[in-house]
């Protein structure tokens, strides 16, 4: 896989996550399970994945008013 689309996948990851998140007012955390994040780790540690989970829609906003993230 080349490295933009894993940067692309990364993003699209965080950002679904962060659309679950926000769905199921998931204010305890969020874990992610599976195989992919294991094999793909550096790469969801880099800033990617938390930049989209945080700048996602909604929970931006949400994050913004409880001060988390």
């Amino acid at each position: 896989m080349s490295l933009e689309a894993m940067h692309i996948f990364v993003e699209i990851y965080g950002t679904e996550a962060a659309n679950l998140a926000f769905k199921v007012m998931a204010t305890g955390g969020v874990y992610l399970g599976g195989g992919i994040a294991p094999k793909i780790l550096p790469k969801l540690q880099d800033g990617r994945f938390m930049k989209a989970f945080r700048t996602t829609g909604p929970l931006h906003a949400l994050l913004e008013k409880s001060r988390c993230g």
